[in-house]
């Protein structure tokens, strides 16, 4: 009998975390008599190819091990087939599995992952202007300091590891990052602000805990849009306790929207992160949310 669950693992997840994962998960599986077939990623992007494959041959369960990026890259891959969404978290944030309750622990995770419920979740959509594709998010899509720090990210992580590695490369793009003037359109509303951090939000969590849109519902068919706009790094420091508690929604320079379809551009080539992962940059992009286009195992 065919096998029907795919687990697709990226082992440099976490900066290795999940290569020690994987053989603890296998075990686990092996001891409850779970029939799978686990595929080890070599290269950047590969799980969108392995999944659209594990379609194609009749898995009705395709799980990411890794980080958020590791599931993106199978959300891409999986999107519209129908096929259930499994997440086994390794990665160095972990940010999606905090709004969708799933715990990080190998063992609970992998019983969420056999016992858990199927829900129907939203699923963002990005595309830039130049772009020859669109691309899905099941997170955050974020332009500004946030994808600044992802890129300074890789760097931090050779000093530092966890929460530590995202304050030290958070604190290096403040230093760089000055922020810019963005158009932004969504249902009758147009503004132009000098923003430091626009996140276009599914989930309520990015950066390795920060709660960025704490009222954020994946299945409210909604964008939760937080703006950022311009302060100083002493400010910026000053508030971060509130950002990871998300109760930075009351301070002035920051604004909260909701929407369904959002269009920001700007007259400068925009930096941007998906899933907590670097984008091409481009001087317009284009969202819009699938509602409950996904099924997810989760508690």
């Amino acid at each position: 009998m065919k096998s029907k669950m795919l687990i697709i693992a990226n082992p440099a997840a976490g900066v290795n975390r999940a290569s020690k994962i994987i053989p603890l998960v296998e075990e686990i599986l092996k001891k409850k008599g779970i029939d799978y077939v686990l595929v080890i990623t070599r290269c950047k992007g590969d799980e969108t190819g392995i999944a659209r494959k594990g379609i194609k041959n009749g898995f009705n369960m395709i799980a990411a091990l890794g980080g958020d990026g590791t599931v993106n890259q199978v959300v891409n891959g999986i999107m519209g087939s129908g096929v259930t969404l499994g997440i086994i978290p390794a990665g160095t944030g972990s940010d999606l599995v905090k709004t969708l309750n799933i715990p990080v622990k190998v063992e609970d995770a992998v019983d969420v992952l056999l016992n858990g419920k199927e829900h129907l979740i939203d699923i963002g959509e990005i595309k830039g202007k130049t772009w020859g594709e669109s691309r899905y998010f099941i997170n955050i899509a974020g332009i500004g300091i946030d994808a600044v720090t992802v890129k300074e990210l890789e760097y931090a992580k050779t000093i530092f590891k966890g929460k530590p590695a995202y304050f030290y490369a958070l604190f290096r793009a403040l230093k760089k990052y000055r922020g810019l003037t963005l158009k932004i359109k969504m249902k009758d509303i147009n503004i132009s602000v000098l923003a430091y951090l626009t996140a276009i939000a599914n989930g309520r969590f990015f950066g390795g805990g920060f709660k960025i849109t704490p009222d954020a519902d994946t299945a409210d068919g909604l964008f939760d849009i937080c703006i950022v706009e311009k302060v100083g790094i002493i400010k910026t420091l000053l508030n971060l306790a509130k950002v990871i508690k998300g109760t930075h929604t009351k301070i002035r320079e920051v604004r909260m929207f909701r929407s369904d379809k959002v269009i920001i551009s700007s007259d400068c080539l925009m930096p941007v992160e998906i899933d907590g992962e670097i984008g091409e940059e481009d001087t317009e992009y284009f969202f819009k949310i699938h509602p409950k286009a996904l099924k997810v195992m989760a508690t």
